[in-house]
């Protein structure tokens, strides 16, 4: 009985709980920086301005664009190519 508890006991600490320390700050790197890498590539402003030419369009190309969300689904586009640019820049993530 006390081989199998040290067995299970020696596996928790010795595998379990270092790779929970490690996934922590993993998730911790790309929770925090990630904004942080976002402002300073600019993806916010790059995002806006889609926002703004959207608005400039012709009412007749809006007719169409619109109902779509066209605007929206560009924006997501964008935001997620930054992010993945970013993560992939991230080390051990990327």
């Amino acid at each position: 009985m006390g081989k199998l508890l040290s067995a299970i006991l020696g596996f928790i600490f010795k595998k379990t709980v270092p790779k929970f320390f490690l996934f922590f700050a993993l998730f911790f790197l790309v929770a925090e920086f990630t904004p942080i890498l976002v402002e300073i590539v600019g993806g916010r402003d790059l995002v806006a301005n889609l926002s703004s030419s959207f608005a400039s369009l012709p009412s007749d190309i809006a007719y169409f664009l619109i109902p779509f969300r066209i605007d929206r689904g560009l924006e997501l586009v964008i935001s997620a190519y930054i992010t993945r640019f970013i993560i992939r820049r991230i080390p051990l993530m990327g």
